[in-house]
C-alpha cells in the first residue's frame, strides 16, 4: 500500500487504483508491470507504473483526475490551491488552516 506518499484524503482513491490495478495484472496483462511510486507532487496525484498499456495508462489518469476534485487532507470535495507557498489540493476547510 502505498498510503505514506498520500494524504488520507487521497487514499480511498489509490486503494481503488491498486485494486484496479491488480485485478487487471493477473487477469489481462501478458508482462511485467508494476506499480513504481504513488506520490503527492505539485498539488497532484502522481502514479508511476512500469510496463503499463493503454488500459492501465487509463487506469493512472482516471485515478490522477480524481484526485484533483479531492482534499487531500480529508477527503471532502475540493480544489487545487496554486495561491499557497505549497500547491496543495484542498478544500475550503482545509485550506483555511494553511
Amino acid at each position: 500500500m502505498w498510503e505514506t506518499g498520500v494524504g488520507k484524503g487521497w487514499r480511498p482513491i489509490v486503494e481503488a487504483f491498486e485494486s484496479a490495478f491488480n485485478i487487471y495484472k493477473l487477469e489481462q496483462v501478458q508482462g511485467w508491470c508494476e506499480i513504481v511510486d504513488i506520490k503527492e507532487k505539485y498539488g497532484r496525484l502522481r502514479i508511476y507504473v512500469d510496463g503499463y498499456d493503454e488500459t492501465i495508462d487509463k487506469m493512472v489518469k482516471q485515478a490522477e483526475h480524481a484526485a484533483e476534485l479531492v482534499c487531500e487532507k480529508c477527503g471532502k470535495p475540493g480544489r487545487i490551491r496554486e495561491e499557497r507557498i505549497w500547491i496543495k489540493t484542498l478544500c475550503d476547510e482545509c485550506n483555511k488552516g494553511k
